[in-house]
């Protein structure tokens, strides 16, 4: 079933991770992926889902980007954090606590 995204926002976190990045040219990239998305309204390519509402989209260049999202009502899109494939397995346990901890609140 096609997902119908109608928002999309950033946690303080992942707009924190972007704008440090060092790699801008990256940076750039990775967020007007997301602004396609929003155009769009479509989510879109290399993406997944990695249980308990975390999903994962890859990004196939630098380090191996990724971010990490939650979804709302197959519609609102959190943007959680970043990171890459060297730390994939701590981003991913990060990612699901800050997506467990926005729906606790």
């Amino acid at each position: 079933m096609p997902l119908s995204i109608i928002e999309v926002l950033e946690t303080e976190e992942f707009s924190r991770w972007i704008d440090e990045m060092k790699d801008t040219q990256s940076a750039v990239r990775i967020l007007h992926r997301w602004e396609q998305v929003k155009l769009s309204g479509h989510l879109s390519g290399d993406w997944k889902t990695l249980g308990e509402g975390v999903f994962e989209i890859r990004f196939h260049y630098g380090p191996g980007y990724r971010t990490y999202f939650g979804l709302k009502n197959r519609q609102v899109v959190l943007l959680l954090c970043g990171g890459s494939k060297a730390h994939q397995k701590r981003d991913i346990d990060h990612a699901k606590h800050l997506w467990k901890s926005y729906l606790e609140s």
